[in-house]
C-alpha cells in the first residue's frame, strides 16, 4: 500500500500478496458468482470492478430504488431486490442515469453470456473470455503498475489451467483451492514482468542470494522482537518524565 500511494511499481517475489491484488480478486469474485448465482456480494464486487465499471449510486439504485412506474405515486414497495434480477430489469428502475443504463446493459449481456458458458468452457477459457469481452486488460493497463497487473492476470490464467490439468474441473473447486491457499498463508509469486522493467522487487534476503541489483534496501533493521522499554517520555502538559533506578534492580517512574 505504501508503494501504491507513492505510485511506485513493485513486484512481490514468492510473497503473500498475489491473491490480494485487485485484479486477481476481481476475477476470483467473478468465478465465485458464476459458481453460485445467489452470491450477492460476489456479484456486487464484479459490477463495481473494472470488469463492469458500475458506480456505487447505480448499485444502490439497483438494490433499493423504486421502479419507474412507482416514482409518480406516493406508494413504493420499499423492499430491496436481488441484484441479478435487478441487473436484467435495470431499464425499469428509477434514479439511474442514461450513461449508467448503458453500462448496466453491457454488464447484463456479459454476465448472461458468462453464465451460459460456465459449464461449457474451461476455467481458463472462461476467465479469458471475460477479460476479452469486458476489455479488462485495457482498463488495468492504464494504472501506474499496469505491466504488473497484466502479468498477474496472465499468471491467474496459468494457475487455472494447471489446476484443471490436475483433474479438477469445477469452478467451485478452484475457488475453494484459492481460499484454502490464502487461509494457510501459502506463498504465490506475482506474475513475472520484463526484467528490464523499472519496478521495486520485494523478496527475502534468502531469495536474493546470488542476484545482483544496483540498489538494495533492507528495511526495519532497527526493529526488535521485544518492544523497547523507554526510560523517558516527553509530554506537552506534564513535561519530561523519567524512569529512575529504585536500588533493587528495577525502575520506577519519576518526574522532573
Amino acid at each position: 500500500t505504501v508503494f501504491r500511494r507513492a505510485n511506485i511499481p513493485y513486484q512481490t517475489v514468492l510473497g503473500r500478496g498475489f491473491y490480494e491484488r485487485d485484479e486477481v480478486k476481481d476475477l476470483i469474485q467473478l468465478l465465485r458468482f458464476l459458481d453460485n448465482r445467489t452470491d450477492e456480494l460476489a456479484l456486487a464486487a464484479v459490477l463495481r470492478s473494472p470488469i463492469c465499471g458500475i458506480s456505487d449510486n447505480a448499485l444502490l439504485a439497483l438494490r433499493s430504488a423504486p421502479r419507474q412506474d412507482e416514482t409518480a405515486s406516493a406508494k413504493t414497495s420499499g423492499a430491496t431486490r436481488r441484484l441479478f434480477r435487478a441487473l436484467r430489469e435495470h431499464s425499469e428502475i428509477a434514479y439511474i442515469t442514461e450513461q449508467e443504463h448503458e453500462l448496466l446493459e453491457r454488464a447484463s449481456h456479459l454476465i448472461n453470456r458468462l453464465v451460459a458458458r460456465r459449464h461449457h468452457y474451461t476455467i481458463e477459457d472462461l476467465l479469458r473470455y471475460a477479460v476479452a469481452e469486458s476489455e479488462y486488460f485495457a482498463v488495468i493497463a492504464a494504472n501506474f503498475d499496469g505491466a504488473q497487473r497484466l502479468a498477474n492476470v496472465q499468471r491467474l490464467f496459468t494457475l487455472a489451467a494447471r489446476f484443471e490439468r490436475s483433474g479438477n474441473h469445477l469452478i467451485r473447486d478452484f475457488v475453494r483451492y484459492v481460499e484454502e491457499f490464502e487461509a494457510i498463508g501459502s506463498r504465490e509469486s506475482e506474475g513475472q514482468i520484463d526484467e528490464a522493467a523499472n519496478a521495486v522487487k520485494l523478496m527475502t534476503i534468502h531469495q536474493a542470494k546470488g542476484l545482483e541489483f544496483p540498489v538494495v534496501i533492507i528495511p526495519d533493521l532497527h526493529r526488535s522482537k521485544n518492544p523497547p522499554e523507554f526510560s523517558f517520555m516527553l509530554d506537552r502538559h506534564r513535561g519530561l518524565t523519567l524512569k529512575v533506578p529504585d536500588g533493587r534492580g528495577n525502575r520506577m517512574a519519576g518526574c522532573t
